[in-house]
């Protein structure tokens, strides 16, 4: 694992995340808990817009990986320009039925026009954020995570303040998607600049080439029904609660943010293995499988013990992040949409081998599965039980596929990745970050104070060390020089 490179896209990332942070408080005291729900949903939008793209990026980064590490690098940088024509397209398509959402759902304190012009600016952002994950494909597949993070730094962070400092002077959620939309923009704009001066070499200029589009649209519609799936399963609360109540939209908003945020910082190590994984691919389907199983538990070492543990202080994080709003069960709902989200880390660090192999596909039936459930149990969950309830049932989804998609992925190897071996380290891992999570959650219920807060770092980094410890999981290589007796690669 490039642990150096994950650390840099971590940086760069939470740089840009504290501005967004910070801007997320101000929004929900200026304009109150049903705009911000409203606006919370106009952002999730994004993510069923993206489906206009039926594939071309996670097919287009797996064969530019391929290309290059092969030594073909006409073929790789072919590959990158019809998928960047490919991705513009998609971009432009999204502003145009962005508006058209606008026209036809009804936004909490905007009148018709204003919903539209709002979700037109949003379309801006949309297509700066779309266009960077095409770029990065490229920049991923050469080992230049350091300007992917700087991309990423530049358009989340000037897309942030931008709509900050606007919303501070207007007041307006129409100035603040204003903000997002022409921050991302420029952000993009300036990246490139950047990306330009420090790899001479980068092609920007789009091309296309009839073979590659047909073979990555081919691709796609492979893995399209997945893609659909997966958004329905991890996107669609938001936008079922939202006809429910919008103020409960923009509280799960804000509890759910901490959790989402170290989920995105997490998620650069997967941004970093998952060319390896595919590199490895070519090695032979042992190699794959050996570095599969040490990446993932890794990233569910990480994931559990640094988004459970911390989350299980929700409430004094809440009470610090905005101490004039009350958020009830705000501790047991933000916990347990961390552990959802730790659980999507670690099958997304198992995808990589589907992935790797084409065959992205043949995983469809889970997130088919938890996407139905999303859909049909929603709302009358959050009718009877709440926002806990809600909080409560993403859990339990995440939980009871781990056994199943750890088998699946065995049987995807032809047998070669250790099941049994995986689950029972994956449990043991659990099992002592829930043990500390129960401890955190405890503390924070009986104590009075908020700063009982520092002790979540604490208690995570004591997670992550006993999980090593006990060698449950392999620490990442960056940590191997520090670390006193050796470990087995294979964990």
């Amino acid at each position: 694992m490039k642990s150096k490179q994950s650390l840099f896209l971590i940086a760069a990332r939470l740089l840009s995340m504290t501005v967004n942070v910070l801007s997320m408080r101000f929004f929900l005291h200026w304009f109150g808990e049903s705009a911000y729900g409203a606006y919370a949903v106009g952002n999730g939008f994004f993510f069923f817009v993206a489906l206009l793209d039926v594939g071309f990026f996670v097919g287009g980064a797996r064969r530019i990986t391929e290309a290059f590490h092969r030594g073909d690098v006409e073929e790789g940088w072919s590959i990158h320009r019809t998928q960047m024509t490919l991705g513009y397209v998609v971009a432009l398509a999204g502003m145009i039925v962005y508006p058209l959402i606008g026209a036809a759902h009804e936004m909490v304190g905007l009148t018709r026009m204003q919903g539209v012009a709002f979700m037109e600016f949003l379309s801006w952002q949309f297509a700066g954020l779309w266009l960077v994950q095409y770029y990065c494909s490229a920049l991923a597949a050469k080992n230049r995570f350091d300007l992917q993070g700087v991309l990423y730094f530049l358009v989340n962070f000037l897309g942030s303040a931008i709509a900050l400092a606007l919303g501070w002077h207007n007041r307006n959620m129409l100035w603040v998607s204003f903000g997002y939309g022409g921050g991302t923009l420029v952000g993009l704009l300036l990246g490139l600049i950047w990306v330009r001066i420090q790899e001479p070499g980068f092609r920007f200029r789009p091309g296309y080439d009839r073979a590659i589009a047909r073979d990555l649209w081919r691709q796609g519609l492979t893995n399209y029904p997945n893609r659909v799936a997966g958004t329905f399963s991890n996107r669609s609360d938001r936008q079922i609660i939202y006809f429910y109540s919008p103020a409960l939209t923009g509280q799960y908003q804000f509890i759910s943010r901490p959790a989402e945020i170290l989920t995105d910082l997490l998620g650069s190590t997967i941004d970093t293995t998952q060319p390896e994984v595919t590199r490895s691919a070519q090695q032979g389907p042992q190699e794959m499988a050996s570095k599969l199983h040490r990446n993932c538990l890794v990233v569910w070492a990480m994931a559990c013990s640094f988004m459970m543990v911390p989350c299980a202080f929700g409430s004094a994080i809440m009470h610090l992040w905005v101490p004039d709003k009350i958020f009830g069960s705000a501790s047991l709902v933000m916990l347990c949409v961390a552990l959802n989200y730790a659980g999507e880390l670690h099958y997304r660090a198992l995808g990589t081998a589907y992935v790797a192999r084409g065959t992205l596909y043949r995983s469809v039936w889970f997130p088919a599965a938890n996407g139905v459930a999303t859909v049909l149990l929603t709302m009358p969950i959050v009718r009877a039980y709440g926002l806990a309830g809600i909080g409560i049932m993403n859990a339990v989804f995440s939980l009871v596929q781990l056994y199943p998609r750890i088998k699946h992925v065995g049987t995807e190897t032809g047998g070669l990745f250790p099941v049994a071996r995986h689950f029972s380290k994956s449990m043991g891992i659990l099992g002592i970050c829930g043990v500390l999570t129960w401890v955190g959650f405890e503390i924070n219920l009986r104590s009075s104070s908020h700063w009982v807060i520092l002790l979540a770092p604490v208690l995570a980094c004591v997670a992550f060390a006993a999980c090593v410890a006990l060698r449950l999981a392999p620490p990442p290589k960056l940590l191997q020089r520090v670390w006193r007796r050796p470990i087995a690669v294979g964990a």
